[in-house]
């Protein structure tokens, strides 16, 4: 899955397991503009703040961060709305997100368990 995975950039937080997480993702998909850490995605970080992050955004990017946070972010762009509960996140899991025609919509999930399902 990963050799059909393009994005341009790969953002995380300012946590050592976030940045140590994009860095093996990067050396899987090779983003052209490398890995960096940006504000606003810990745990308890205001949504918004990506949430303007990936409005500028003029190509696809990865974001690496934490719960609650990234529930409340894919939230807020789902629903516009950052309390509103849209995804059943797990840890470590892996969310597309993809914003067409003005909106956000979800494209795909994967998470640990469902690597050992058969």
């Amino acid at each position: 899955m990963a050799s059909r995975i393009a994005v341009s950039a790969i953002f995380h937080s300012d946590k050592l397991r976030a940045r140590e997480t994009a860095e093996i993702v990067a050396r899987l998909v090779s983003p052209q503009n490398g890995v960096k850490e940006i504000s606003g995605l810990s745990p308890d970080d205001d949504p918004w703040i990506a949430k303007a992050e990936l409005e500028t955004a003029e190509a696809p990017v990865m974001l690496v961060g934490h719960l609650p946070h990234l529930a409340r972010l894919a939230s807020l762009l789902l629903t516009g709305q950052s309390e509103r509960s849209t995804l059943d996140f797990s840890t470590a899991m892996v969310v597309c997100l993809v914003f067409e025609g003005g909106a956000w919509m979800f494209s795909w999930s994967i998470a640990p368990d469902d690597l050992y399902r058969s």
